[in-house]
């Protein structure tokens, strides 16, 4: 019987609540270091804008050390993102072969005979870390990538309606 690709989903989701307190690590740091990431842009346009062109030099050293503390920030919430997700992944993937391998020892001996141990054992792990890689990697980046989109698309939206406007409808459906 084939296993609906959503089951599969919500199966590996369950999988991941076990360890909650790292998915809300990974979660968080990633929604945060994306959220952060969408104010450098805007503080180079202002110190610019603002600052460098009009001649204006009060004022521009506070906007460096923001831009400057902005960017210490997002590189301490990507370190500990990349390492939340790698750490979560390797969790997970310890689970799901500890699973496997138990499944293996319960199955009767007749079952080994036409197989090779070591090809069961290299396929688990290898099925494993590739399942894992696209589901924790894939997933919790897919969040990020969302919230950039949804982010940057407020941002548009607060510095020129009619322009962002302009450039979605420029968007094939």
């Amino acid at each position: 019987m084939k296993r609906w690709a959503g089951g599969a989903f919500w199966g590996f989701a369950k999988e991941l609540l076990q360890f909650r307190k790292l998915a809300a690590v990974a979660i968080t740091t990633i929604v945060l270091s994306t959220v952060l990431s969408l104010f450098p842009p805007y503080i180079i346009g202002v110190a610019i804008d603002q600052h460098i062109v009009s001649g204006h030099v009060e004022g521009f050293l506070q906007l460096v050390m923001l831009y400057i503390a902005l960017t210490v920030a997002l590189w301490v919430l990507q370190t500990i993102r990349g390492y939340a997700i790698e750490a979560l992944g390797q969790l997970v993937a310890y689970s799901q072969r500890v699973k496997l391998f138990s499944k293996l020892l319960d199955l009767r001996i007749d079952f080994y005979k036409d197989k090779n141990v070591g090809g069961l054992v290299s396929r688990i792990i290898n099925d494993t870390t590739t399942v894992v890689d696209v589901f924790v990697s894939g997933l919790l980046n897919t969040i990020g990538d969302v919230v950039t989109l949804i982010g940057a698309l407020a941002v548009m939206i607060m510095l020129s309606p009619m322009l962002t406007l302009i450039s979605i409808a420029s968007i094939p459906p």
